[in-house]
């Protein structure tokens, strides 16, 4: 609705801290907000939204298997919904074939295979917003942003216009080393398995 256009930037930076909020009531709610603001993204400000989603990709993709149901439920709305104001009918159809039993590193997978231009281009500020999550305290974070990682670095590196800076490739490797001594047994799972995988790809280039 276009009385809503003016109070969508307001609304999006407002809402925004709340995605780290303790209370997972509060995070439903905020990433939510990010699905109900895609009605707005027509004509002119479709920019102006998939900016807004540059910004929240990487937490709204962390916490889409959150145990919390609402939380995961907002997450995959607000996918879908970005997906819708890409206009990307393969992102949109494959968004639309996942189910949270396939896992995450499924959802990544789907996601990165469409090879959507609109998301390719967020990619950089991704990796970049995603190195913080190795210190999340929650493992299902630390668990997801591995699989993220190494699934967005696959594609990015392996090609030569979208590539990754080098540092953060770093960063990235470096982080995934420390983490090899993480407290959960998983997350040393996840890294063992792709790390060689980053680490082969940083090689080549």
């Amino acid at each position: 609705p276009n009385h809503l256009h003016p109070l969508t930037s307001s609304l999006a930076l407002k809402v925004r801290p709340f995605f780290e909020s303790s209370s997972d009531d509060h995070r439903a709610a905020a990433i939510s907000i990010y699905s109900c603001l895609a009605r707005c993204a027509d004509g002119d400000h479709k920019t102006s939204y998939l900016d807004y989603a540059q910004t929240i990709l990487v937490p709204v993709l962390l916490h889409s298997t959150s145990l919390h149901l609402p939380t995961r439920q907002a997450c995959l709305d607000t996918l879908t919904s970005l997906a819708r104001v890409t206009q990307f009918q393969p992102l949109i159809t494959s968004l639309s074939s996942y189910t949270p039993a396939q896992g995450f590193p499924a959802l990544v997978a789907k996601i990165v295979s469409c090879k959507c231009g609109a998301l390719i281009e967020m990619y950089p500020t991704a990796v970049a917003n995603a190195i913080s999550y190795f210190k999340s305290k929650n493992p299902m974070l630390r668990c997801n942003v591995v699989s993220f990682l190494a699934e967005v670095l696959c594609y990015t590196q392996d090609t030569e216009q979208e590539q990754v800076q080098e540092e953060l490739v770093s960063a990235v490797i470096q982080g995934m080393v420390e983490m090899l001594k993480d407290q959960d047994r998983e997350v040393r799972k996840l890294v063992s398995m792709n790390l060689g995988r980053v680490v082969i790809l940083s090689i080549k280039n």
